[in-house]
């Protein structure tokens, strides 16, 4: 593969699955955002305001030349009142058409193919099955490379990809259970380790706060 997968696309990949072409998971969508956080982060577009409420700030609205990305920068640049890492999360995951528009980036790479489907015999749907299972196998190899070691020195755009995918719960199809929650730990002190900068931690992190938030929300929607 010649071009490099951004977080997010790297993650719907995880999310996905491969012949049905559907999400096997439900917060996908939220590691996605925390993916697309990230790389703004990474490639100094954003920074986090010190304080507790990690106030997101924009340092440059210069493309990152990624229409998900910098469409999610546009939205930050423009927002009327600042937010909070968290809140962009939301806000980010909730954005429509997310997973499609980046399924189709990755079709046009030829790394995913898209196909028609009905609900019910009803409604349309799309899928997008794998086309090009290389990529994939890239991402879940260095996933398996970085927890299989001891090293804290990982790259923090890996270490995001971790952490944020095992958060999501996106490894299930790739390791056996067992062996992830072998490896609990080893993400854990990933993310705790002083080589990983403080802005990279705060998004996997707010990634995560609105994971639960989205989980206790279900819940209360389904118990009354």
């Amino acid at each position: 593969m010649n071009e490099r997968l951004h977080l997010h696309e790297e993650l719907l990949l995880l999310g996905l699955h491969d012949a049905k072409g559907k999400l096997t998971a439900g917060m996908t969508k939220y590691a996605m955002a925390g993916g697309i956080l990230a790389e703004l982060l990474l490639e100094q577009r954003i920074e986090i305001e010190p304080g507790k409420r990690m106030i997101v700030e924009v340092l440059s609205d210069d493309p990152v030349e990624d229409d998900v990305v910098d469409d999610a920068l546009f939205r930050i640049a423009s927002a009327k009142r600042r937010a909070a890492l968290s809140t962009w999360v939301g806000r980010i995951a909730g954005t429509k058409k997310l997973v499609a528009r980046t399924a189709d980036g990755l079709c046009k790479r030829r790394i995913l193919r898209e196909e028609d489907a009905r609900v019910l015999l009803l409604f349309k749907s799309k899928r997008w099955p794998t086309r090009d299972a290389g990529p994939e196998h890239e991402v879940v190899e260095r996933i398996e490379r970085t927890l299989s070691t001891s090293s804290l020195d990982v790259d923090e755009r890996t270490l995001a990809l971790v952490a944020l995918s095992y958060r999501a719960d996106l490894l299930r199809a790739a390791f056996r259970r067992d062996w992830l929650k072998l490896h609990k730990g080893r993400v854990e002190n990933l993310i705790r380790s002083s080589e990983v900068g403080d802005a990279v931690r705060s998004a996997i992190q707010a990634a995560q706060a609105a994971m639960m938030t989205a989980i206790m929300a279900s819940v209360v929607v389904t118990t009354r």
